[in-house]
């Protein structure tokens, strides 16, 4: 009798165990966000190659097709571009890119992940990561002379960086980087960390976001020896949203009412990382 209430007991928790693995499962979007996951790039490849969000026209040839599309964000190592039918992975592929120089920039590289087969509500752009193989030092040159560029465009030549500095509008080139920063709000002194950071603004990593048009001092911590302290205000944050929607729960701002000498430290930061982004590597 004891014996088969051992193995009563052995199938159920057998049972069990197998219908929350079922349940797991069959959650939506969970096979789509392990797709997502499986084509992530990695944290020593964000490190190595920041990306910078920029607006590029670039028409990429192949030996059978020309499509046209738009850069969405780019580094030394690749760019993500956004089209309608994206490239089979690892096909060859020869980009000729419109950017802020007089000439186009001309990359070769190959498709090494699509969202093709994610569900269109699972994501904000079809397209394509693709990484740059192959290319003289010639090309790469040109292509950090157009990330600089793209950046010192983006700052401004008021006296006073007010609230015309519109993150919002996404004008400015953001740079993927993960500094900490310490705010001085009407809440307290809070820390947190950026996610992504350009001349005028930032996305700022939180737990609890501020109130929106809060205004408040921000240091953002570049390293032990280098800190960078500026006006901010919140333009939106996710609070509201779902916690299955959102990937880094915080809040946008921008930088408001600083002087520029105060501003062109991370204007400089930022450069950096560019330079550093294509300095060799050891």
């Amino acid at each position: 009798m004891a014996f088969e209430f051992i193995i009563i007991f052995i199938v159920l928790v057998v049972t069990f165990t197998a219908a929350v693995i079922v349940v797991k499962l069959m959650r939506p979007g969970n096979k789509e966000s392990s797709s997502l996951k499986s084509l992530d790039i990695s944290a020593e490849e964000k490190r190595q190659h920041p990306r910078i969000d920029v607006n590029w026209s670039v028409a990429i040839e192949t030996p059978k097709e020309t499509i046209n599309g738009v850069i969405r964000n780019i580094g030394a190592g690749g760019a993500f571009v956004i089209c309608e039918n994206p490239l089979p992975l690892n096909e060859s592929a020869r980009l000729t890119i419109e950017t802020p120089l007089d000439q186009p920039l001309i990359l070769n590289g190959k498709p090494i992940w699509t969202n093709v087969s994610v569900r269109d509500d699972k994501i904000v752009n079809k397209g394509m990561r693709i990484q740059f193989v192959h290319n003289p030092n010639e090309n790469l040159k040109l292509l950090h002379q157009a990330l600089v560029a793209t950046n010192q465009q983006t700052l401004p030549d008021d006296e006073t960086l007010g609230k015309t500095s519109g993150y919002e509008s996404r004008k400015d080139s953001r740079i993927d980087v993960s500094w900490p920063v310490e705010m001085k709000t009407s809440l307290g002194n809070m820390k947190a960390e950026t996610r992504h950071v350009s001349i005028s603004g930032a996305f700022i990593s939180c737990q609890e976001p501020l109130p929106l048009n809060e205004q408040f001092l921000i240091t953002i911590i570049i390293s032990k020896q280098k800190q960078i302290s500026i006006n901010a205000e919140v333009i939106w944050s996710n609070i509201n949203v779902p916690d299955d929607k959102v990937v880094n729960r915080g809040m946008g701002i921008r930088f408001v009412n600083n002087a520029k000498d105060d501003v062109k430290p991370l204007s400089v930061a930022l450069m950096k990382i560019i330079d550093d982004s294509f300095s060799p590597k050891d």
